[in-house]
């Protein structure tokens, strides 16, 4: 519970951006400052983190029902990490994506994760079981 009060904090803390220049089609802010950004059909989530977390996750990315996951979690992405959410899309709808490492901090609803305490902009878009906040 003490990780979730973290991470939800962290994203409370996070100012809005005004866009990113990865090949967006659409943003939308969320309230936690948060961004869903459609790149090429599929939801992606980006803020612009103060301070980050330095654990690790690995995974292959894949599109689950329009949404970038990496092993299993949905990313929301630091801004200045958004040519690498975008080559993720890339790869995952070529079919030929290559496990990733991000770095950063999460959980999931096996740790905890209510589902009424996750970001509106993910949890509208998508169906969200873990979320890994990535820092640069």
């Amino acid at each position: 519970m003490k990780a979730l009060a973290m991470l939800i904090a962290m994203a409370v803390m996070v100012t809005a951006c005004a866009g990113s220049t990865a090949g967006t089609t659409s943003t939308t802010a969320g309230d936690e400052g948060i961004e869903a950004v459609d790149i090429d059909g599929v939801w992606v989530f980006e803020h612009d983190p103060e301070a980050g977390m330095q654990a690790l996750h690995s995974g292959v990315p894949e599109i689950v029902d329009g949404c970038l996951e990496v092993g299993g979690f949905i990313v929301v992405w630091p801004t200045d990490m958004m040519d690498e959410a975008k080559a993720a899309v890339t790869a995952a709808t070529a079919g030929d994506a290559e496990p990733i490492t991000i770095g950063g901090g999460g959980f999931g609803e096996d740790e905890g994760l209510d589902p009424s305490e996750i970001p509106p902009a993910l949890s509208e878009r998508c169906s969200v079981d873990a979320i890994w906040y990535a820092s640069s």
